[in-house]
């Protein structure tokens, strides 16, 4: 294991919870450390944590649909979410050698295991599974020290 794959297993174990915060590094450590954060303040911590490891990395902003999930959802969430679908997720690609590969540790077992993508146990070479099925990317390379949504 190296220390890339030792933090992304880390950071993926971390309880998937969404939380009304502002997604700033020191926040985002806090959640980490209170043990429940969602996707965001996860690939905040690990964006800087590739920054300090001296890889190139750049955030990755996903427009996706909730009702493009494949869990069976009881009718009543079903419902809500096909009124409210839309929505966005950030993940990570992380330059390997010559190749930029997906890097995602948003979902915790408990949720992988309830048939939710995820990756487990990451290898380091190759890309994760993406947490969802994105329609549209978003790229940055950059983050502000404290950003706030």
């Amino acid at each position: 294991m190296t220390v890339l794959t030792d933090a992304y297993n880390r950071i993926r174990k971390i309880h998937y919870k969404i939380v009304d915060i502002d997604y700033s590094l020191s926040n985002s450590n806090r959640l980490l450390d209170l043990n429940g954060a969602s996707c965001t303040p996860k690939h905040i911590v690990l964006f800087d944590i590739c920054q300090k490891l001296g890889l190139e990395v750049r955030v990755c902003v996903h427009e996706f649909q909730w009702t493009d999930l494949t869990l069976d959802f009881p009718i009543h969430v079903d419902i809500f979410l096909k009124e409210f679908s839309s929505d966005f997720h950030t993940n990570l690609e992380v330059k390997i050698g010559n190749h930029w590969i997906l890097v995602d540790a948003t979902w915790d077992d408990a949720l992988i295991d309830a048939g939710l993508p995820g990756t487990k146990e990451w290898n380091g070479i190759d890309s994760t599974m993406n947490a969802v099925p994105s329609t549209n990317v978003y790229r940055l390379t950059q983050l502000r020290k404290e950003l706030t949504f």
